[in-house]
């Protein structure tokens, strides 16, 4: 039974520590490098409003069309209420409207770098946005 616990338990972190060798990234330099080396492709996303094709893309593990932009998935980690993603956006609309449209609690807003970084006032969740260029950001959301 002890070896079974222990092939069980090797096992589990066999296949957890895999999970970050599965083509995902969550590296801001490698999301942005990603962006930078295929542009005409995401330029072409953008201006026919066809995403699809991104996610046969090297680093992107999945594309989600919402109302007012496109979020394509690059990586992330943790779980339930601490988790982190990894993302480009593209939108037509200013990125904080996005960003905060439909949260409640207020932010205070930090530049920070190329972009800037969105705290929640009260509680313990943060977004940071930089612009790409085209109408896309480089996004990361934690909670």
């Amino acid at each position: 039974m002890k070896r079974f616990i222990a092939v069980l338990v090797l096992t589990c972190i066999l296949c957890l520590s895999s999970v970050g060798c599965s083509g995902e990234l969550t590296s801001k330099k490698k999301i942005i490098k990603l962006y930078g080396e295929n542009e005409a492709a995401f330029l072409e996303a953008a201006e026919t409003g066809d995403f699809t094709a991104l996610e046969s893309m090297k680093g992107v593990l999945k594309v989600i069309m919402y109302d007012d932009h496109a979020a394509i998935c690059c990586g992330g980690s943790g779980m339930g209420a601490n988790t982190d993603y990894y993302e480009i956006w593209w939108t037509e609309k200013k990125i904080e409207s996005v960003l905060l449209g439909q949260l409640a609690s207020g932010y205070d807003v930090i530049p920070d770098g190329n972009g800037a970084r969105y705290k929640e006032k009260e509680g313990d969740n943060e977004f940071y946005a930089e612009p790409l260029g085209n109408g896309y950001y480089y996004v990361e959301l934690h909670f």
